[in-house]
């Protein structure tokens, strides 16, 4: 299987996974086609000081060229923990060729507004960025197309997964499957899981 072009922006390099909150269906988190403003993932954020803010999530789309990211679903952060939901299923522009869907999650200053859904620039915002979901990410996956090796344990539609580092000699991570209520998000300097 072909895999997705290596991402040039240090930006688009970022990553997470997610098994449900209460509001899972058998479908996934938010059932056949979304529901919404269903909440599906929510977590805490590691590191002293951090301000609440909105949190944004930054699909990363590197399976055509160029490589861009585009904006789909939000939530808050308090200052405790943070909650993002989805107002039905990512549009087919947020989803690689192949069927799969990486959602970073970013946590931006306060002040600063979170981009209006679509494909929009990862610098215009890079630096409001305070936190980000280094390895974990909301993932989608459509499953009428082949996906990626990694990929097929996952459920169709909405999960979570945490980055598992490659084999030895492996130039690519991938995302396991994890608990969608046990997300974090870290500072922006931290190695992010290099998927693609």
């Amino acid at each position: 299987m072909r895999r997705p072009r290596a991402i040039a922006s240090v930006a688009l390099a970022l990553a997470v996974a997610v098994p449900c909150l209460a509001a899972c269906g058998s479908s996934g988190p938010t059932g056949p086609g979304g529901t919404s403003g269903t909440p599906l993932a929510e977590g805490t954020v590691v590191g002293a000081g951090t301000e609440a803010g909105k949190v944004a999530v930054a699909w990363i789309v590197s399976s055509g060229s160029p490589d861009y990211t585009y904006s789909f679903g939000g939530g808050e952060f308090d200052g405790t923990k943070f909650v993002v939901s989805f107002d039905g299923t990512p549009p087919p522009e947020a989803v690689n060729s192949y069927g799969v869907g990486v959602g970073l999650l970013v946590l931006l200053a306060p002040g600063t507004a979170a981009p209006p859904t679509g494909k929009f620039d990862f610098d215009e915002i890079d630096g409001a960025i305070t936190a980000i979901s280094a390895q974990h990410a909301i993932i989608w996956k459509d499953a009428s197309k082949e996906g990626l090796d990694w990929s097929a344990p996952l459920p169709a539609g909405f999960s979570c997964g945490k980055c598992a580092p490659g084999a030895p000699g492996s130039s690519f991570d991938s995302y396991v499957q994890t608990d969608c209520s046990t997300l974090e998000l870290v500072p922006g300097s931290t190695s992010k899981c290099n998927w693609t």
